[in-house]
């Protein structure tokens, strides 16, 4: 599940567990990686969300069509059981009603807009030049 990199970086910034997190994902070559040298945390974050997605793109582009299902957080969140029917379709499991109404009563919602309130115009436009790559060709028009 693929969720707007915006969203995601408020998110990681608003967790304790972030402000520890040790960058292994960062390429050792890179200077960044050397021991005593300070990290952005926004673009940390970013830089995150831009590797993990191009993994999962990566993979995917490995595996066959049913082998692999392409979920947004945006219409999981607008459409619960719709998405998860189609998950469950996917994994040839069952539906029922019990689920289903379990499904309803929980209270889902698209918290995305949170990022406007949480970052800052520079920290909006640091993710944007920071994800360049993957965030356009999924959908996420980062204006």
């Amino acid at each position: 599940m693929v969720r707007d990199v915006r969203a995601v970086v408020a998110s990681f910034l608003n967790v304790d567990w972030y402000k520890n997190l040790t960058p292994w994902f960062i390429d050792p070559k890179n200077n960044k990686s050397r021991p005593g040298i300070e990290f952005d945390p926004v673009e940390l974050a970013a830089q995150l969300w831009e590797r993990e997605v191009g993994k999962v793109i990566h993979d995917a582009d490995c595996l066959a069509s049913n082998q692999y299902i392409d979920l947004k957080y945006e219409d999981f969140t607008s459409d619960p059981i719709s998405t998860l029917k189609q998950v469950c379709d996917f994994c040839e499991l069952g539906w029922s009603l019990e689920f289903e109404e379990f499904i309803r009563s929980i209270n889902i919602k698209n918290m995305n807009y949170r990022y406007k309130q949480r970052l800052t115009h520079k920290q909006i436009m640091q993710v944007k030049k920071s994800v360049s790559q993957f965030a356009g060709p999924l959908g996420y028009i980062l204006a």
